[in-house]
């Protein structure tokens, strides 16, 4: 027996160490499962006692707020239910929290006269429904819808709301959401009766910074007369122009302050011009810009004039003529006896003539590189014009543009020249003015 066990262990001994440690690691495999079982089910065990503890305290909190008050039952009942959660718990304080905030933030509103700003569903942008939009609420709509070469204001603001998308509008409070738009009662809201799309962007920008901010509509039409715009607001029933200029249409947008209209670029200087048909075409522009105003001035707006600019080509010689037709456009327009009325001049082809003056080798600038349409610093200085002519406050010190980079030094230039445009057409008014007087006598 002796022998037989020195002879085991003899070979035990033997026994190659790597198959030990291979015995060990299939122990070892066999060992972790159920360790990992062992630690889930002290996780499960303790998540139990956390919500126990939670819906106790929640419990004591509900019995300790009934014993105090029993006059609160009715605001208990209108309160979501507390669950067995400690989630639903924690939405529960934030949302009565932000009921809090909302209410106050409605108090101050209602205390400061304005109506506090309301932020609706982001998506709303892409709708035309107005449904939930009321004053002060959005996002509404602000971008212009096209359609082959027209353009045309897309507001989904009800009733005679516009859409202001420039910070906070007036009459209302809060902090505005950035690039969102905002419905609003605008009593000085502009309207753009253009035949491309030129500046509306830039105007609304520099409107926002003016004592009185205001939106800006626009119906753009390429290659159209205003015969044509007249047109449509007399004789198409579904028209743009015809909701807007009269009491007619799918739904009221309100009277406009300023309304801006701007005749085809070429007709003005067809009143000197000797060709076949070109006195004609002048004689009807005549006529159609005093039925436009006629329109205008009934719905308790004025007309702003867009003086246009002269042919590249030709630009030093077609200018005074244009500055002269727009002066007769004016004269056709004024009343000088029982109703003191003028109609407003926006110099913008005066205004590219002083740039011509001042910067000779960078007159090109004002247009794309097509030569035809006009390039972001023109819009720019063309919303400058605009602003001073219907504000009436100076253009210099507003912001520059946003959608391209220009030195200080060029913001000011093109501000200074804008600023003397438009003081340089009044001061030819005046005279204009005295001249009419003159013959009337």
């Amino acid at each position: 027996m002796a022998a037989l066990l020195s002879t085991e262990d003899a070979e035990l001994e033997a026994e190659p160490l790597a198959d030990r440690i291979s015995e060990a690691k299939t122990r070892s495999r066999q060992l972790w499962p159920k360790a990992l079982f062992l630690f889930v089910l002290a996780a499960i065990l303790t998540a139990v006692a956390w919500r126990e503890a939670a819906t106790g305290t929640a419990a004591r909190w509900t019995a300790q707020l009934v014993g105090q008050d029993h006059s609160s039952d009715q605001a208990l009942e209108t309160e979501p239910e507390l669950g067995d959660d400690t989630i639903e718990l924690a939405s529960s304080r934030r949302r009565r929290r932000r009921n809090r905030r909302r209410n106050r933030r409605r108090r101050t509103a209602l205390k400061s006269g304005m109506l506090a700003i309301a932020n609706n569903a982001r998506r709303r942008r892409n709708w035309g429904d107005d449904k939930d939009l009321t004053a002060c609420h959005g996002d509404c709509n602000w971008e212009l819808k096209q359609t082959g070469d027209s353009y045309l204001t897309r507001d989904n603001c009800p009733n005679e709301l516009k859409c202001f998308r420039w910070g906070v509008p007036p009459g209302c409070s809060g902090k505005a959401l950035s690039g969102w738009g905002y419905c609003y009662a605008d009593q000085h809201t502009v309207l753009m009766i253009v035949s491309k799309k030129r500046s509306r962007t830039d105007l609304e920008i520099l409107l926002s910074h003016a004592e009185t901010p205001r939106s800006v509509d626009m119906i753009a039409v390429s290659k159209e007369n205003l015969a044509w715009h007249l047109n449509r607001a007399l004789n198409v029933e579904s028209s743009a122009q015809r909701t807007a200029l009269t009491a007619h249409g799918r739904r009221r947008v309100g009277s406009y302050k300023h309304v801006v209209i701007q005749e085809y670029i070429r007709i003005p200087v067809y009143r000197s011009d000797r060709r076949r048909n070109a006195g004609k075409e002048w004689e009807e522009s005549k006529n159609s810009v005093v039925e436009l105003d006629k329109m205008i001035r009934e719905r308790g707006g004025q007309t702003v004039l867009f003086q246009t600019w002269a042919s590249i080509d030709a630009f030093d010689e077609e200018m005074p003529t244009i500055k002269e037709s727009y002066r007769r456009y004016q004269s056709a327009l004024t009343r000088r006896r029982r109703v003191q009325y003028s109609p407003l001049i926006a110099p913008v082809g005066y205004a590219y003539l002083l740039w011509k003056k001042e910067r000779p080798d960078q007159f090109l600038d004002l247009w794309e590189s097509d030569l035809s349409h006009e390039s972001e610093l023109a819009r720019y200085y063309t919303a400058l014009v605009f602003y001073q002519t219907i504000t009436g406050d100076t253009c210099v010190g507003l912001p520059g543009p946003v959608d391209m980079k220009l030195s200080s030094k060029d913001t000011q230039l093109l501000q200074e020249l804008a600023h003397k445009a438009v003081l340089d057409t009044l001061a030819e008014e005046e005279e204009w003015q005295l001249k009419l007087l003159e013959e009337d006598r």
